[in-house]
């Protein structure tokens, strides 16, 4: 026979393509719960611990100028 595709030749192609579309959609879905899933820092978080750090590095400032004007004297 020929390289002539018969009827059944090109369903048969075209359910392989369709598979494979419906899986790869499939494993995006999943791939996008996934992400959404996993837990991340909210800008809010973030800037919430940024001013807590520099609320403890200004503590820390004070106290220790108050622990050498205590230990010069």
């Amino acid at each position: 026979m020929p390289d002539e595709d018969t009827d059944h030749d090109r369903l048969v192609r075209m359910e392989g393509k369709i598979d494979t579309l419906i899986f790869g959609r499939n494993d995006h879905e999943e791939r996008i719960r996934a992400l959404e899933a996993r837990r991340t820092i909210s800008p809010a978080q973030l800037w919430g611990a940024a001013c807590a750090l520099v609320g403890v590095l200004v503590g820390l400032s004070v106290l220790s100028r108050f622990v050498l004007e205590v230990i010069v004297r």
